[in-house]
């Protein structure tokens, strides 16, 4: 088996991950389309609470320093 970097405990085993190749949730077993459909709509939806909670704190930054 190849090493991968990844711990596979199951097969088959499914890793969601982050634009930097982090692992941010994992599934084992056979899944169903709406299972993947719905960890993907929550990771989509976490990513976008993330960008705007930093963008906000950057803006709220930017106007105390003028």
């Amino acid at each position: 088996m190849a090493k991968t970097g990844y711990p596979i405990l199951a097969f088959p085993t499914t890793f969601f991950l982050d634009k930097d190749g982090r692992i941010i949730d994992s599934a084992m077993a056979m899944k169903d389309y709406d299972y993947f459909e719905e960890k993907i709509e929550e990771a989509l939806n976490t990513n976008t609470e993330i960008e705007e909670e930093t963008t906000e704190a950057v803006e709220a930054t930017s106007v105390q320093e003028n």
